[in-house]
C-alpha cells in the first residue's frame, strides 16, 4: 500500500485486506493483501472532501470490519461512527448527535471496535471515556466521571506477613469499596503498576473479598477506595489468617518543601518531545537533595504540562536516554506528577516542557520529601556538531555539506514556489553566483590562453584554474538543485538518487580539491617570486652600499683605444696611458644625494647626483656631456652622452674579489679598470 499521509488507523479483515484510516484526506481506503503484485488502493468510504453528508467523513480515525464485511468509521470531526455495508458508499450513522432515534453524544471519537453479539465499543476521545452498545442502548463503560483523578478518599495500609500463606481481605461499610493489592509500592497515576488482585463485589454484604498469597518478608500495600466519585463514610475489612498480619498506615501529610515558578516563552529553547510533537519549549532544572528518599514533584499552571526526570544528563536530542520517571498529566488536571526515589549525590534533571508544541505560559513546580531541596538551572551542551532534530538527527565531524545546510529547510511534496524564504534566498544566489562565476572564468580563460601570458608569472596555473572554477561552480550548481529538487520530491525514483549521490558529490569534491591545488600552487609561486625579488634587491642594495668609499687604480685594460674612439686628443690618451697615471676614486652618499671624486695627478674631479635623474657636467678634458646615473641590480649603470654624439656607457660594481670593476663601453670599443679597496 502506498499512501502520501498517515494512517491513523489500520484493520485487516478475514479476507486478508488491509484498510487504512487517512485522516488528513478524509478517506478509507483498502488494498488486497493476497495479491502477487501490489496494486493501487480502492476508497472504500469517503468522498476526499471532508464533510458531514453520509459518504463523506472529516477527520477519520479508528475502523472496525465485521465478517460481513460492513465498515465501521470513528468519524472524528463529525463527532459520529458511521456504518459502510459492503458496496454501499453512503454510511449509516449508528452512534453520535446525528442519529435517528438520537443515542449518545460524541466528541471526537478516534476508535470503534465490534465484539461478537455486535456490541459498539467506541473511545470517546475529547470526553475522556469508553463507551458501550447494549439492548438497552449506550452506556459508559471507563472514565464516566470526567478527565481528572478521582477525588476518592484513600487509605492505604502498609501489609506485612509473618508467614508465607494464603490470606483473606474482606471489607464492607456505608460505602462501595474497592480493594486492592500491590506489591512494594502503590503509584496512583499509575495505578496498574505493580497491582496483583483487586475486587470489587457492588450490593453484597460483603462488598469485596481478596483472596491472595503473600510471602514473607516481602512489602504489599492494599489500597481502599471507592466505586463513585467523591464519595465518603465509614468503611472496615478484616484480614483472614491463622497467622500474625502487621498493618500500618502509609498515609502521610504533604510536606511542601520546595516551589519554583518560572515562565515557558517564544525564546525558551525546543525541542521535539515526540516525533509527533516537535517544537516543544521547554526548561531544563537540576535537583539537589540533601536526604535519600520518597519525593514527589507536581505542577500547577494554566497549561498542560508534562515532567521528565533524568539521571546524570539530559540530551534534547536523545529524550528517551537517562528518563526515569516521565508523566504527562494523566488522571492528573493535565498537571504532571512524578513520585521517585532521589538519592544524595546524583544528579537529577527535571525537564518541564507542554502537551503541544509552541505553547507558552506560567508553571510552578512543587517538590515535597523528607527534606529541603532546590532547584538550579541546567544547560544540555552538545560536544559535537549535530544536523537536524530528534526525529532525523545525525552527528558530524569537520564540515557541512549542502544536504546538511538544506536538509531541515526543504519542505517535502512542496513546490519551490511554497519552501521558505531561505530556500528562495539560497536559489537566487546560487544562479547568481554561477552567473559571475561563468563570467569571471570566461575572462580569466580569453586573459592566460595566450603563450606570451603564459611565460610571465603564474599564467599556466591560472589558466588551468579558470577552467576548474568554471567545472566547479557548473557541478555546485548542479549539486544545488539535485538536493533540492529530491527533496521536494520524495517520489524520486532510488536509482537516480543513488546515481546522484555516487557520482556528484565525489565529481564536486575532485574539481575543488583541483582548484584548491591550483591556488595553492599560484600562491607558492607567487611567494617565491616575492622571495627572490626581496632577496634580489636586498642583494643590490648590499652591493650598492659596497661601492662606497676610497678605491685605488690597479689596472685597465684598451682605455687608450676607448679614448680614442670618444675623439680624445693624443696628449690626454699619452698621459693615461704612462705608469705613473695611478687614479684615485672616492664613493659617497649622503640624504641620498651621491658624489664620485676621482683624483689623479692630471686633474681632480667631483660629480654630484641623484639616481635616475639627468644632469650636465663638464668631462675631464674640458666637453660638455650629458649624463645619468641609476643603480640596478646592484650595479651603477651611468650613461654618458657627448656634444659630438658619442655616446659611452659604464657599469661599476663589486666583483667576487671584493674589488671594484668599471666597465667602459663606446660603440664597439670596451675598456676595463680594476680598483682595489683603501677604506
Amino acid at each position: 500500500m502506498s499512501v502520501n499521509s498517515s494512517c491513523w488507523g489500520l484493520f485487516v479483515d478475514i479476507n486478508n485486506t488491509l484498510y487504512c484510516s487517512i485522516s488528513e484526506h478524509n478517506q478509507v481506503v483498502k488494498i488486497s493483501l493476497n495479491d502477487s503484485v501490489m496494486s493501487s488502493n480502492h476508497v472504500t468510504a469517503g468522498t476526499g472532501i471532508p464533510g458531514s453528508a453520509s459518504n463523506q467523513l472529516r477527520g477519520p480515525r479508528g475502523i472496525f470490519v465485521d465478517i460481513n464485511l460492513d465498515l465501521y468509521v470513528a468519524d472524528c470531526e463529525n463527532h459520529r461512527v458511521q456504518l459502510f455495508q459492503l458496496g454501499e458508499s453512503n454510511g449509516i450513522t449508528v452512534a453520535g448527535r446525528l442519529t435517528y432515534p438520537p443515542t449518545t453524544s460524541l466528541d471526537c471519537p478516534s476508535g470503534v471496535a465490534l465484539d461478537a453479539d455486535k456490541h459498539l465499543f467506541i473511545t470517546d476521545q475529547n470526553n475522556h471515556r469508553i463507551v458501550c452498545s447494549s439492548m438497552n442502548g449506550f452506556r459508559c463503560l471507563f472514565g464516566c466521571y470526567g478527565v481528572g483523578p478521582q477525588s476518592n478518599q484513600l487509605d492505604i495500609p502498609y501489609v506485612k506477613v509473618t508467614e508465607s500463606g494464603y490470606y483473606t481481605f474482606r471489607g464492607s461499610g456505608s460505602i462501595d469499596p474497592y480493594g486492592s493489592i500491590y506489591k512494594n509500592k502503590f503509584n496512583p497515576l499509575e495505578p496498574w503498576e505493580n497491582l496483583l488482585s483487586q475486587e470489587y463485589a457492588h450490593g453484597s454484604d460483603i462488598q469485596f473479598k481478596l483472596d491472595i498469597y503473600l510471602d514473607v518478608g516481602m512489602i504489599y500495600v492494599l489500597v481502599m477506595t471507592t466505586f463513585g466519585s467523591k464519595e465518603t463514610g465509614e468503611f472496615s475489612f478484616v484480614v483472614l489468617n491463622q497467622n500474625e498480619v502487621i498493618l500500618e498506615r502509609l498515609s502521610t501529610p504533604v510536606d511542601i518543601q520546595l516551589k519554583y515558578s518560572s515562565k515557558l516563552i517564544d525564546d525558551s529553547p525546543i525541542y521535539y518531545r515526540d516525533c509527533q510533537v516537535p517544537q516543544c519549549h521547554y526548561e531544563t532544572l537540576q535537583i539537589h537533595v540533601n536526604t535519600t528518599g520518597l519525593y514527589v514533584l507536581w505542577s500547577e499552571n494554566n497549561i498542560n504540562a508534562h515532567g521528565y526526570i533524568y539521571q546524570n544528563d539530559f540530551n534534547p536530542l536523545k529524550p528517551s536516554e537517562n528518563l526515569l520517571l516521565s508523566h504527562g498529566g494523566e488522571c492528573n488536571d493535565e498537571q504532571f506528577k512524578l513520585i521517585i526515589d532521589l538519592e544524595i549525590n546524583t544528579r537529577y534533571i527535571l525537564v518541564v516542557t507542554t502537551h503541544d508544541p509552541k505553547t507558552i505560559g506560567n508553571f510552578s513546580v512543587f517538590i515535597s520529601g523528607p527534606n529541603n531541596v532546590s532547584l538550579s538551572p541546567f544547560s544540555p551542551e552538545q560536544s559535537s556538531c549535530v544536523i537536524g532534530n530528534q526525529c532525523n538527527f545525525y552527528i558530524k565531524g569537520i564540515g557541512l555539506t549542502l544536504d546538511d545546510i538544506l536538509r531541515d529547510e526543504l519542505q517535502p511534496n512542496t513546490v519551490l514556489s511554497n519552501q521558505s524564504f531561505s530556500i528562495k534566498l539560497s536559489a537566487g544566489l546560487t544562479i547568481i553566483m554561477f552567473v559571475a562565476g561563468l563570467i569571471n572564468s570566461i575572462l580569466s580563460f580569453i586573459t592566460f590562453h595566450h603563450k606570451d601570458s603564459q611565460k610571465v608569472g603564474c599564467g599556466m596555473y591560472l589558466l588551468t584554474s579558470s577552467i576548474t572554477s568554471l567545472l566547479t561552480i557548473s557541478m555546485l550548481i548542479i549539486k544545488f538543485w539535485f538536493v533540492v529538487l529530491t527533496y521536494i520530491n520524495v517520489s524520486t525514483n532510488l536509482s537516480v538518487l543513488r546515481g546522484g549521490c555516487a557520482s556528484i558529490e565525489p565529481i564536486l569534491k575532485l574539481f575543488l580539491y583541483l582548484d584548491g591545488w591550483l591556488n595553492a600552487c599560484v600562491a607558492v609561486e607567487r611567494a617565491v617570486l616575492i622571495f627572490k625579488g626581496i632577496l634580489t634587491q636586498k642583494m643590490a642594495s648590499n652591493n650598492i652600499e659596497g661601492l662606497k668609499g676610497t678605491w685605488e687604480y690597479i689596472n685597465a685594460e684598451n682605455f687608450s683605444e676607448l679614448l680614442k674612439e670618444l675623439g680624445i686628443n693624443q696628449e690626454i690618451r699619452t698621459f693615461t696611458s704612462a705608469e705613473t697615471f695611478k687614479p684615485r676614486v672616492i664613493i659617497d652618499e649622503k640624504d641620498g644625494k651621491w658624489s664620485l671624486k676621482s683624483e689623479n695627478t692630471f686633474k681632480t674631479t667631483t660629480v654630484e647626483f641623484t639616481p635616475g635623474i639627468e644632469f650636465e657636467d663638464i668631462s675631464p678634458d674640458g666637453h660638455e656631456i650629458t649624463m645619468m646615473i641609476q643603480f640596478e641590480n646592484g650595479k651603477w649603470i651611468q650613461r654618458v652622452r657627448y656634444r659630438n654624439g658619442k655616446e659611452m656607457f659604464v657599469k661599476r660594481w663589486i666583483n667576487d674579489k671584493d674589488q671594484l670593476e668599471v666597465s667602459m663601453q663606446c660603440g664597439n670599443v670596451t675598456a676595463t679598470q680594476i680598483y682595489k679597496r683603501l677604506t
